[in-house]
């Protein structure tokens, strides 16, 4: 009788944790439970130099068919790029890159190297060289070529995503570009059109300051 009485209390004691539901999960089982699930989501694995180039390939053949959906995806929301004279942040770029068309898909990616910023960042730099020419709005881009170029990818849960991109003309220091002269700015052979302006009324502490300049005294409080 003492052993029956004994499993009784057990069994009731058992019952009485499971909230008199035989199929209830404990508390603390469901928390782990919640855990395990949490934990279980997709995460990206570290790049190598070979994935980053080839995310970065993907997007200067989607940049030169003028595919601006492709970056709605492949930016994070807070990209920002710097290039060819343009600052611009996610939205700006897709819309922009939607308007491009290109008259070669030619390009080719050189001396990539990788570099680790810690387990979530990562920038990738390569060289550039495009044959050909583009235009935004049938008007001429601004891109050059050869550029030294930089993008930083950032994980964001089972992918890799660009958060920045810039570029820099590599120039030859021997042949710098031509720049013409802005419709705006005067020559320096250019006489100024008119008379002279006039010069200001002289004030009465002018000679005095010049004295006080003159002696290397002068001092501004």
């Amino acid at each position: 009788m003492k052993k029956i009485g004994w499993a009784i209390f057990f069994f009731a004691c058992m019952y009485a944790m499971t909230g008199c539901n035989p199929s209830a999960t404990p508390a603390s089982n469901a928390g782990n439970t919640a855990n395990a699930n949490a934990a279980a989501k997709p995460v990206a694995a570290a790049p190598t130099a070979d994935a980053l180039v080839a995310m970065d390939k993907q997007a200067n053949a989607a940049y030169l068919k003028g595919d601006g959906k492709f970056f709605e995806g492949f930016l994070s929301d807070k990209f920002f790029m710097v290039g060819g004279g343009m600052r611009a942040g996610k939205a700006a770029v897709a819309d922009m890159i939607s308007r491009v068309k290109c008259d070669s898909q030619d390009f080719t990616l050189e001396e990539p190297a990788m570099t680790m910023i810690d387990v979530d960042t990562y920038v990738l730099t390569y060289k550039e060289t495009y044959n050909g020419k583009c235009t935004v709005d049938g008007k001429p881009d601004n891109f050059r070529s050869p550029i030294r170029a930089a993008s930083v990818y950032v994980r964001n849960g089972d992918k890799w995503q660009a958060v920045f991109h810039g570029e820099n003309a590599i120039l030859d220091p021997k042949n710098p570009p031509k720049t013409e002269p802005k419709k705006d700015e005067a020559k320096k052979d250019d006489k100024p059109a008119g008379p002279a302006p006039a010069l200001p009324a002289r004030s009465a502490n002018t000679d005095a300051v010049a004295a006080v300049e003159k002696t290397g005294l002068g001092s501004v409080a």
